[in-house]
């Protein structure tokens, strides 16, 4: 899409990205506290790395969306390919970087994971599901004589 109007879908890509740095949030100080009390300050760290992990994903992903909602279709899938491997290859440098890392403490990082995971993934369809997104989204129905192009 190429116009300058701004696509449907923006709104609910910020609404996204502001409840994800939430539970993001959350997971931070709910897994640090648990972290710390299982495993000391190592624990802590492990916590605050797994949400800090968890925050950089959810908004390379929405950044990216958010920038290719104004792309054509071909520009949109480039982008949302290449965010898709950038977060891969991230993904696989921290796991390997923070891996045998004298402060990290594996449970504690496994946990804050999976629980930002399910809590950004619960985001997700919340926010989907409220949206008031028509069908047709950002589709010019109007007969191509009579566009104003």
């Amino acid at each position: 899409m190429s116009t300058a109007q701004t696509p449907t879908s923006v709104p609910v890509f910020r609404r996204v990205l502001t409840w994800s740095a939430v539970v993001a949030a959350g997971v931070a100080v709910i897994g640090g506290a648990v972290g710390f009390v299982v495993a000391g300050f190592d624990g802590m760290l492990s916590a605050l790395v797994g949400a800090g992990m968890t925050l950089l994903f959810a908004a390379i992903t929405v950044v990216s969306l958010l920038l290719a909602a104004h792309l054509d279709n071909i520009f949109f899938m480039a982008v949302v390919l290449g965010a898709w491997l950038l977060k891969f290859v991230l993904f696989l440098g921290i796991m390997l970087a923070v891996k045998d890392a004298a402060f990290v403490h594996q449970w504690t990082l496994w946990g804050s994971l999976v629980a930002a995971v399910v809590g950004t993934l619960v985001v997700d369809v919340v926010c989907v599901v409220r949206a008031r997104i028509p069908n047709t989204g950002d589709v010019d129905l109007t007969p191509r004589g009579e566009r104003e192009d």
